[in-house]
């Protein structure tokens, strides 16, 4: 995935100097909900 910019309406650049692409929403809600849940559950598996 390429470093993105959401911030500074994207006029922010990488350490080569092109721009970084602007993004908002880069996951969908329900995939987060999902990545949290299970991330989630690891911690407190392993950290148990």
């Amino acid at each position: 995935m390429p470093i993105t910019n959401a911030y500074a309406e994207g006029k922010l650049w990488d350490p080569s100097g092109h721009p970084w692409t602007r993004v908002k929403n880069w996951i969908d809600p329900d995939e987060a909900e999902d990545l949290v849940t299970s991330a989630a559950a690891w911690v407190i598996n392993g950290c148990s």
